[in-house]
């Protein structure tokens, strides 16, 4: 027979199993059915917890895209998600921060108003 507690932690790891796998089937099933757009993904990239960087060339599409005022406000959006969420994913938070350099840099006289804006830039 199984002891309670040894049953509620197998229980406990099978659900966590399974729940990373619903997780992967679903961004999975968003990628196949292309519900991204190409300027969600690039961001996606930019901003990700992944352990490599990030190409320039995404990075120069997002400041492209940063001139319209949606997608400036969808990059605010993610860079202050990205910026107050958890900090153990500090690859994330490198990443935005690079992304908000390289936008300054090349994106133009807006993004460094939008960001002085949201008061990330002072």
């Amino acid at each position: 027979h199984w002891a309670p507690a040894a049953m509620e932690k197998a229980l406990d790891k099978w659900y966590g199993k399974l729940k990373h796998e619903a997780i992967k089937i679903k961004r999975q099933a968003k990628a196949v059915a292309e519900l991204e757009t190409p300027f969600e993904r690039n961001l996606r990239e930019a901003t990700s917890n992944k352990r490599w960087g990030c190409p320039n060339s995404v990075l120069h599409e997002i400041a492209l895209d940063a001139q319209t005022y949606k997608y400036r406000q969808k990059i605010m959006a993610r860079a202050l998600e990205n910026l107050n969420g958890n900090q153990e994913k500090w690859r994330r938070i490198l990443k935005t921060l690079i992304m908000l350099e390289y936008l300054i840099k090349n994106g133009g006289d807006n993004i460094a108003d939008e960001l002085r804006g949201e008061q990330l830039l002072s």
